[in-house]
């Protein structure tokens, strides 16, 4: 893929998500920091991607992904008023038909436009289907962990304009699930089910680290200190201070191999 194909889909999704904007300031805030979180992944995809010594090519075709991955959010919030799959739609399965039915792909071989898809499909699942070939794979994982990335720099509110939206139907406590401690420090995925305060939630993003693939994103987020950020309104007690510590150990030594691609 050339930077013209990439300059048009900019452009077409530039005039996109102005169709959402709106004078109702809860939506304009919503289609504002999608907007903001979608440029953001664009970066953090390219910057993961040359880690990797992709080339240009292979960084255009990655940054269509992140261009795309949540481009069926405005839709989403504008006909449910969340973001939340479980209470709406998924979102990604969304973005795939956003795309499917606005022909947006238009051009681009039967290839690029079946791998962009499915990339942007996989992107928010629990685990990719490990049936793939190796070049799905590929791009399901970079957009994986560049969006991962935003997203915990929304949770810190590294950007002002880009912070995360807080769950309204979750209750705002400190009070955390030691299950979710637990899965933690057993180098498990937490589960959403099990989620019902805030600071589950906060706990639940934290086990995301098990998520990511590629060093660069290891180390980047250990520079950043997210984990630390992420938790530190959260009791200082013995269980959170060890899950601390356990997920940036863990982030040091993911952060520590050599950068390489391997489906």
């Amino acid at each position: 893929m050339d930077s013209e194909a990439v300059e048009k889909f900019k452009k077409w999704f530039d005039t996109y998500v102005k169709t959402f904007y709106s004078k109702d300031e809860d939506m304009q805030l919503h289609v504002e920091v999608k907007e903001r979180h979608t440029y953001h992944v664009c970066d953090n995809i390219r910057s993961i991607g040359q880690s990797l010594k992709l080339g240009e090519a292979e960084l255009k075709l990655a940054e269509t992904v992140a261009l795309f991955h949540d481009v069926g959010r405005f839709r989403q919030y504008q006909t449910y008023r969340t973001f939340n799959d479980k209470r709406s739609v998924n979102h990604a399965e969304l973005s795939a038909k956003v795309l499917e039915e606005l022909g947006v792909l238009k051009g681009l071989t039967d290839k690029e436009q079946q791998l962009i898809k499915k990339a942007v499909l996989y992107h928010n699942r629990r685990s990719i289907p490990d049936n793939e070939a190796a070049e799905v794979l590929l791009y399901a994982k970079l957009i994986r962990d560049a969006d991962k990335l935003d997203i915990f720099a929304m949770i810190v509110g590294e950007d002002e304009n880009c912070k995360m939206v807080k769950s309204p139907e979750l209750e705002e406590s400190t009070r955390y699930s030691a299950k979710i401690a637990a899965d933690i420090l057993e180098d498990r995925l937490a589960f959403y089910e099990d989620i019902q305060t805030s600071a589950d939630q906060m706990l639940f993003r934290a086990s995301w680290v098990y998520g990511l693939y590629f060093p660069y994103s290891s180390r980047y987020m250990l520079e950043k200190q997210y984990v630390q950020k992420m938790l530190c309104d959260l009791p200082q007690d013995a269980l959170v201070q060890q899950v601390t510590l356990h997920l940036e150990e863990y982030l040091a030594i993911a952060g520590d191999k050599v950068s390489g691609y391997s489906a």
